[in-house]
């Protein structure tokens, strides 16, 4: 696999199903990386809610060093952890989407192998500014893949 980023966007939130949700419950912090061949989604495990909790707490400077998760130093061994996957680009539908409040998210279905369809829907915490890049990137690669 090209690990190569072709896009790469950090502090993305990953929602099971087709539409981001309006809480951070059930979703995972993660980095969302577009390679030549594939999409990946690199969970840090978790969604920062405690996290967030324990800054809000403290408040201060201190309390803005506890509020969030930095996912820029994920690698590939974030794979193995849950709410990450990685999709040939070939199994890949992207849709530029947004919820009722105007925030932009990108809706992914990804298909596998004698598999029903697996949808996720991928925003930073203001919304996904670049998801008709995302989708285009997506477009684009799958395209490029030879057949």
């Amino acid at each position: 696999m090209d690990t190569t980023p072709v896009l790469q966007e950090t502090e993305v939130y990953c929602w099971e199903g087709p539409k981001a949700g309006m809480t951070l419950k059930g979703a995972q912090l993660g980095t969302l990386v577009l390679t030549p061949t594939h999409l990946l989604f690199l969970s840090s495990g978790g969604n920062d809610l405690a996290r967030r909790a324990a800054g809000a707490a403290v408040g201060g400077a201190a309390g803005g060093m506890l509020a969030g998760r930095r996912t820029g130093d994920l690698d590939l061994s974030a794979l193995d952890r849950p709410g990450s996957f990685a999709a040939r680009l070939d199994q890949v539908e992207a849709e530029a989407r947004s919820r009722w409040d105007r925030t932009r998210f990108l809706a992914v279905r990804i298909h596998a192998v004698g598999a029903a369809p697996v949808e996720r829907a991928l925003m930073g915490k203001a919304g996904l500014r670049a998801n008709k890049q995302w989708v285009a990137g997506i477009e684009s690669g799958r395209a490029a893949l030879p057949r």
